[in-house]
């Protein structure tokens, strides 16, 4: 009889550890920093984030987006520290690969009105145009940073 609890319970165990991992790969909580988002995100808000590839990113999302350098960086550039760059940002997807670009956007500098789209590319805009980093200053965002898209806030 013991050694049939020790079973069940070895069984439970393994099934949470594997349920964890499973949910893990799949979700992560996203601390937002920063008022570019406001007021729909605040700062220091957290927001649970279901892991994507820009191809699974509609306009409208919300997404979060894993840097390898900074936006509106000199390509070719060298990156410091040499351990390499990693920044973390959340926007709202405007417009994606293929879409025209509408004066509607507020996008005049870095990127022309009426202009497509390029494939691998997206334009990506906070929701506090007085303070986002986004598109508007630094033109297309690269698709590639896309990690994945807001699925809801999270209770404060």
């Amino acid at each position: 009889m013991i050694t049939l609890v020790l079973a069940f319970t070895s069984v439970c165990v393994l099934g949470l550890c594997v349920a964890t991992w499973t949910v893990r790969r799949k979700l992560r909580v996203v601390t937002v920093r920063g008022c570019s988002m406001e007021p729909s995100l605040l700062n220091g808000e957290k927001i649970l984030v279901k892991r994507c590839t820009a191809s699974g990113i509609r306009r409208g999302d919300v997404v979060f987006l894993e840097m390898g350098e900074p936006l509106g960086w000199t390509p070719g550039r060298p990156i410091l520290p040499s351990s390499g760059f990693r920044s973390h940002i959340v926007k709202r997807v405007a417009a994606l690969p293929g879409e025209r670009v509408g004066a509607d956007l507020g996008v005049t500098r870095s990127i022309p009105r009426d202009s497509v789209v390029p494939a691998g590319k997206l334009v990506l805009l906070g929701d506090n145009p007085n303070t986002s980093e986004d598109s508007r200053k630094y033109g297309y965002i690269s698709a590639a940073w896309v990690t994945g898209k807001m699925i809801r806030k999270l209770g404060s």
